[in-house]
Protein backbone atom coordinates (compact mmCIF):
# COMPACT_ATOMS: atom_id res chain seq x y z
CA UNK A 1 0.00 0.00 0.00
CA UNK A 2 3.04 2.26 0.26
CA UNK A 3 3.96 1.98 -3.44
CA UNK A 4 2.66 4.13 -6.28
CA UNK A 5 3.19 3.73 -10.04
CA UNK A 6 5.08 6.74 -11.39
CA UNK A 7 6.08 6.41 -15.06
CA UNK A 8 6.49 4.15 -18.04
CA UNK A 9 9.80 4.96 -19.69
CA UNK A 10 10.34 4.78 -23.43
CA UNK A 11 14.10 4.42 -22.94
CA UNK A 12 15.84 1.22 -24.06
CA UNK A 13 18.74 0.37 -21.78
CA UNK A 14 21.75 -1.43 -23.22
CA UNK A 15 22.84 -4.72 -21.70
CA UNK A 16 21.17 -8.06 -21.04
CA UNK A 17 21.29 -8.19 -17.22
CA UNK A 18 20.44 -5.82 -14.40
CA UNK A 19 23.50 -5.54 -12.13
CA UNK A 20 22.65 -2.77 -9.68
CA UNK A 21 19.92 -0.28 -8.87
CA UNK A 22 20.04 2.40 -6.16
CA UNK A 23 18.38 5.72 -5.39
CA UNK A 24 18.60 8.64 -2.99
CA UNK A 25 16.35 11.62 -2.19
CA UNK A 26 18.04 14.99 -1.79
CA UNK A 27 16.73 18.57 -1.93
CA UNK A 28 13.38 17.53 -3.31
CA UNK A 29 14.72 15.30 -6.10
CA UNK A 30 14.91 11.51 -6.41
CA UNK A 31 18.17 10.38 -8.02
CA UNK A 32 18.03 6.90 -9.57
CA UNK A 33 20.91 4.80 -10.87
CA UNK A 34 20.81 1.55 -12.83
CA UNK A 35 23.78 -0.54 -13.91
CA UNK A 36 23.39 -3.16 -16.64
CA UNK A 37 25.82 -5.67 -18.08
CA UNK A 38 26.56 -6.95 -21.54
CA UNK A 39 30.28 -7.43 -22.23
CA UNK A 40 30.93 -4.39 -19.99
CA UNK A 41 28.91 -2.49 -17.39
CA UNK A 42 26.82 0.63 -17.98
CA UNK A 43 25.56 3.33 -15.63
CA UNK A 44 22.22 5.02 -16.33
CA UNK A 45 20.89 8.00 -14.36
CA UNK A 46 17.41 9.48 -13.93
CA UNK A 47 16.39 12.61 -12.02
CA UNK A 48 12.68 12.45 -12.92
CA UNK A 49 11.65 9.25 -11.12
CA UNK A 50 12.50 6.99 -14.04
CA UNK A 51 10.63 8.83 -16.78
CA UNK A 52 13.81 9.46 -18.76
CA UNK A 53 17.29 7.96 -18.46
CA UNK A 54 20.71 9.21 -19.55
CA UNK A 55 23.68 6.95 -20.23
CA UNK A 56 26.66 8.04 -18.12
CA UNK A 57 29.03 5.10 -18.60
CA UNK A 58 29.12 2.22 -21.10
CA UNK A 59 32.52 0.58 -20.61
CA UNK A 60 33.08 -0.11 -16.89
CA UNK A 61 34.70 -3.39 -15.86
CA UNK A 62 32.68 -3.47 -12.61
CA UNK A 63 29.17 -2.31 -11.66
CA UNK A 64 28.82 0.44 -9.09
CA UNK A 65 28.15 -0.83 -5.57
CA UNK A 66 27.31 2.29 -3.57
CA UNK A 67 25.57 5.60 -4.22
CA UNK A 68 26.72 8.12 -1.59
CA UNK A 69 23.39 9.12 -0.07
CA UNK A 70 24.01 12.88 0.27
CA UNK A 71 26.07 13.31 -2.92
CA UNK A 72 23.96 12.04 -5.83
CA UNK A 73 26.78 12.34 -8.38
CA UNK A 74 29.14 10.17 -6.32
CA UNK A 75 29.35 6.41 -6.92
CA UNK A 76 31.72 3.83 -5.42
CA UNK A 77 32.82 0.41 -6.60
CA UNK A 78 35.91 -1.73 -6.70
CA UNK A 79 37.57 -5.06 -6.20
CA UNK A 80 41.32 -4.93 -5.76
CA UNK A 81 40.89 -1.35 -4.49
CA UNK A 82 37.95 0.86 -3.53
CA UNK A 83 37.23 3.27 -6.36
CA UNK A 84 35.16 6.44 -6.38
CA UNK A 85 33.58 8.62 -9.05
CA UNK A 86 32.29 12.14 -8.47
CA UNK A 87 30.85 12.59 -11.98
CA UNK A 88 28.11 9.95 -12.19
CA UNK A 89 30.51 7.08 -12.81
CA UNK A 90 32.29 8.58 -15.82
CA UNK A 91 35.73 8.64 -14.18
CA UNK A 92 37.09 6.61 -11.29
CA UNK A 93 39.96 7.17 -8.87
CA UNK A 94 41.28 4.63 -6.36
CA UNK A 95 41.81 4.83 -2.63
CA UNK A 96 45.36 3.59 -3.24
CA UNK A 97 44.75 0.51 -1.06
CA UNK A 98 44.48 2.84 1.91
CA UNK A 99 42.18 0.25 3.56
CA UNK A 100 43.84 -2.88 2.21
CA UNK A 101 42.61 -4.65 -0.90
CA UNK A 102 39.95 -6.96 -2.39
CA UNK A 103 36.69 -5.18 -1.63
CA UNK A 104 33.96 -7.74 -0.95
CA UNK A 105 31.09 -5.32 -0.32
CA UNK A 106 30.29 -1.71 0.57
CA UNK A 107 26.88 -0.71 1.94
CA UNK A 108 25.23 2.22 3.72
CA UNK A 109 22.65 1.91 6.50
CA UNK A 110 20.47 4.67 7.95
CA UNK A 111 20.63 5.21 11.71
CA UNK A 112 18.01 6.54 14.13
CA UNK A 113 19.50 10.03 14.06
CA UNK A 114 19.07 10.20 10.27
CA UNK A 115 22.77 9.84 9.55
CA UNK A 116 24.20 6.91 7.61
CA UNK A 117 26.88 4.40 8.49
CA UNK A 118 28.83 2.94 5.58
CA UNK A 119 30.44 -0.48 5.96
CA UNK A 120 33.27 -1.63 3.73
CA UNK A 121 34.33 -5.26 3.96
CA UNK A 122 37.75 -6.12 2.58
CA UNK A 123 40.09 -9.06 2.83
CA UNK A 124 41.70 -7.47 5.88
CA UNK A 125 38.67 -6.50 7.85
CA UNK A 126 35.69 -4.27 8.35
CA UNK A 127 35.82 -0.48 8.02
CA UNK A 128 33.15 2.00 9.11
CA UNK A 129 32.60 5.60 8.01
CA UNK A 130 29.88 8.27 8.01
CA UNK A 131 31.60 10.06 5.09
CA UNK A 132 32.39 7.19 2.70
CA UNK A 133 33.83 9.40 -0.05
CA UNK A 134 36.67 10.49 2.29
CA UNK A 135 39.18 7.66 2.47
CA UNK A 136 40.82 8.92 5.69
CA UNK A 137 37.50 8.83 7.57
CA UNK A 138 37.23 5.03 7.87
CA UNK A 139 37.66 3.29 11.24
CA UNK A 140 39.02 -0.25 11.38
CA UNK A 141 36.94 -2.40 13.72
CA UNK A 142 38.78 -5.72 13.80
CA UNK A 143 40.25 -5.63 17.28
CA UNK A 144 40.08 -9.42 17.69
CA UNK A 145 39.90 -10.70 14.11
CA UNK A 146 42.66 -8.94 12.23
CA UNK A 147 42.41 -11.06 9.11
CA UNK A 148 38.63 -11.52 8.82
CA UNK A 149 37.51 -11.39 5.19
CA UNK A 150 34.03 -9.88 5.18
CA UNK A 151 31.62 -11.06 2.47
CA UNK A 152 28.40 -9.35 3.54
CA UNK A 153 26.90 -7.15 6.27
CA UNK A 154 23.64 -6.14 7.95
CA UNK A 155 23.12 -3.21 10.28
CA UNK A 156 20.56 -2.67 13.07
CA UNK A 157 19.16 0.82 13.60
CA UNK A 158 17.20 -0.23 16.68
CA UNK A 159 20.03 -2.04 18.48
CA UNK A 160 23.17 -0.31 17.13
CA UNK A 161 24.73 -3.56 15.98
CA UNK A 162 26.43 -4.68 12.79
CA UNK A 163 26.76 -8.31 11.72
CA UNK A 164 29.41 -9.30 9.20
CA UNK A 165 29.61 -12.58 7.28
CA UNK A 166 33.20 -13.80 7.07
CA UNK A 167 35.38 -16.27 5.27
CA UNK A 168 36.29 -19.13 7.64
CA UNK A 169 35.13 -17.24 10.76
CA UNK A 170 31.34 -17.43 10.62
CA UNK A 171 29.61 -14.22 11.73
CA UNK A 172 31.12 -11.39 13.76
CA UNK A 173 29.06 -8.72 15.54
CA UNK A 174 30.16 -5.13 16.12
CA UNK A 175 28.82 -1.90 17.52
CA UNK A 176 28.10 0.58 14.75
CA UNK A 177 30.78 2.87 16.20
CA UNK A 178 33.38 0.38 14.98
CA UNK A 179 34.33 -1.24 18.30
CA UNK A 180 33.91 -5.00 18.38
CA UNK A 181 31.58 -6.08 21.18
CA UNK A 182 30.85 -9.72 20.60
CA UNK A 183 31.44 -12.66 18.28
CA UNK A 184 28.41 -14.68 17.25
CA UNK A 185 27.79 -17.86 15.27
CA UNK A 186 31.45 -18.71 14.74
CA UNK A 187 31.01 -22.07 13.06
CA UNK A 188 34.47 -22.33 11.55
CA UNK A 189 33.30 -21.87 7.98
CA UNK A 190 32.19 -19.27 5.44
CA UNK A 191 29.13 -17.04 5.74
CA UNK A 192 28.22 -15.40 2.43
CA UNK A 193 24.96 -13.56 3.24
CA UNK A 194 23.62 -11.75 6.29
CA UNK A 195 20.23 -10.09 6.93
CA UNK A 196 18.09 -8.94 9.85
CA UNK A 197 14.32 -9.26 10.20
CA UNK A 198 11.36 -8.55 12.51
CA UNK A 199 12.43 -5.08 13.62
CA UNK A 200 16.05 -6.33 13.57
CA UNK A 201 15.52 -8.85 16.38
CA UNK A 202 16.33 -11.80 14.11
CA UNK A 203 19.68 -12.40 12.40
CA UNK A 204 19.90 -14.65 9.31
CA UNK A 205 23.10 -16.11 7.88
CA UNK A 206 23.61 -18.19 4.71
CA UNK A 207 26.64 -20.46 4.82
CA UNK A 208 28.88 -21.41 1.92
CA UNK A 209 27.70 -25.02 1.71
CA UNK A 210 23.94 -24.35 1.58
CA UNK A 211 22.90 -23.93 5.23
CA UNK A 212 20.69 -21.08 6.48
CA UNK A 213 20.73 -20.18 10.16
CA UNK A 214 18.50 -17.98 12.33
CA UNK A 215 19.65 -16.51 15.63
CA UNK A 216 18.75 -13.49 17.74
CA UNK A 217 20.40 -10.09 17.71
CA UNK A 218 22.65 -10.31 20.75
CA UNK A 219 21.08 -7.40 22.73
CA UNK A 220 17.91 -9.57 22.89
CA UNK A 221 19.70 -11.91 25.31
CA UNK A 222 18.39 -15.06 23.58
CA UNK A 223 20.76 -17.89 22.68
CA UNK A 224 18.40 -20.10 20.64
CA UNK A 225 19.28 -20.79 17.03
CA UNK A 226 17.70 -22.78 14.22
CA UNK A 227 19.15 -24.26 11.02
CA UNK A 228 17.70 -25.05 7.59
CA UNK A 229 19.78 -27.55 5.60
CA UNK A 230 19.39 -29.10 2.19
CA UNK A 231 20.03 -26.34 -0.34
CA UNK A 232 22.88 -28.52 -1.51
CA UNK A 233 25.37 -26.20 -3.16
CA UNK A 234 28.21 -23.78 -2.52
CA UNK A 235 26.39 -20.67 -3.74
CA UNK A 236 24.20 -18.22 -1.81
CA UNK A 237 21.52 -16.00 -3.31
CA UNK A 238 21.17 -12.38 -2.17
CA UNK A 239 18.70 -12.16 0.73
CA UNK A 240 16.50 -9.38 2.07
CA UNK A 241 14.29 -9.21 5.16
CA UNK A 242 10.56 -9.64 4.74
CA UNK A 243 8.87 -6.36 3.74
CA UNK A 244 6.52 -7.02 6.67
CA UNK A 245 8.54 -5.78 9.68
CA UNK A 246 6.50 -7.98 12.01
CA UNK A 247 7.49 -11.15 10.15
CA UNK A 248 10.64 -13.05 11.07
CA UNK A 249 11.54 -14.12 7.55
CA UNK A 250 13.87 -13.52 4.62
CA UNK A 251 13.29 -13.54 0.86
CA UNK A 252 15.72 -14.96 -1.71
CA UNK A 253 15.68 -14.88 -5.51
CA UNK A 254 16.79 -18.40 -6.31
CA UNK A 255 16.68 -19.70 -9.88
CA UNK A 256 13.17 -19.20 -11.20
CA UNK A 257 11.61 -19.00 -7.73
CA UNK A 258 11.08 -16.51 -4.94
CA UNK A 259 11.96 -18.49 -1.83
CA UNK A 260 10.77 -17.40 1.61
CA UNK A 261 12.47 -18.73 4.75
CA UNK A 262 10.38 -18.19 7.90
CA UNK A 263 11.32 -18.64 11.56
CA UNK A 264 8.84 -20.14 14.04
CA UNK A 265 9.74 -19.03 17.55
CA UNK A 266 7.47 -21.59 19.24
CA UNK A 267 9.13 -24.58 17.58
CA UNK A 268 12.54 -22.91 17.07
CA UNK A 269 12.53 -24.02 13.44
CA UNK A 270 12.82 -22.64 9.90
CA UNK A 271 10.41 -23.47 7.09
CA UNK A 272 10.69 -22.71 3.36
CA UNK A 273 8.05 -21.89 0.77
CA UNK A 274 8.79 -21.48 -2.94
CA UNK A 275 6.87 -19.27 -5.35
CA UNK A 276 7.47 -19.48 -9.13
CA UNK A 277 8.83 -16.26 -10.60
CA UNK A 278 11.12 -15.53 -13.54
CA UNK A 279 13.88 -13.19 -12.36
CA UNK A 280 15.50 -12.87 -15.79
CA UNK A 281 15.63 -9.17 -16.68
CA UNK A 282 16.04 -8.05 -20.29
CA UNK A 283 16.94 -4.57 -21.46
CA UNK A 284 16.63 -4.68 -25.25
CA UNK A 285 18.73 -6.64 -27.72
CA UNK A 286 22.04 -4.89 -27.10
Amino acid sequence: KDCAFKHTSSATLQGTNLSAIQATFLNGTYHYYVSTKNSTYTVYYSSDEGKTWSLKVSDRDKPFELLVYNKPGTLMSGFEDIKISTNYGANLSGFGNNLGWDLQHIKSFRKKDGKYTTLAGLDFGCYVSETPDIKTSYKWCNDRAHYAMHYDAASSVNYNTVYMGNQDRGTTAYEDTGAEVDTRDVDGTDVLRVAMSKHETGVWTWFYYGRIKHSYNFPMGKTESAVYDGLGNWWAAPIIPSPNPNEDAIYAAYGNQLQIFSYNEKTNSISKTAHPFDFAVKFGDN
